[in-house]
């Protein structure tokens, strides 16, 4: 489709500019055409980056999501480990006691 058939749809939804849209219906005024095009590129890079903040909002609610299922599955166990210290003292009763069993 011509660029110039564009515009004028463009241009023919705008009332009260009857005399610029009869310049463009012809092709005749390239500074009206080029700022609708500027207008319209401007309109399409807000439309992109609104597009990709969704998709970044988007995979931000992914990983959030993710986290919370890692941190809800996630299960610690403590494990506790008790020690005797053994002394010499204790050590030397013990023998004793084991004598006495024999």
């Amino acid at each position: 489709m011509p660029r110039c058939y564009m515009v004028k749809k463009a241009c023919n939804k705008y009332q009260g500019l009857k005399d610029s849209c009869d310049d463009i219906n012809n092709c005749n005024n390239n500074e009206i055409i080029q700022e609708i095009e500027q207008q319209e590129t401007i309109v399409t890079t807000i439309q992109q980056q609104q597009q990709q903040q969704h998709q970044e909002t988007t995979t931000i609610q992914q990983e959030t999501t993710t986290i919370q299922q890692d941190t809800t599955t996630t299960i610690q166990q403590e494990v506790v480990h008790t020690y005797y210290q053994q002394t010499a003292e204790n050590w030397f009763f013990n023998l004793e006691d084991f004598k006495r069993l024999f």
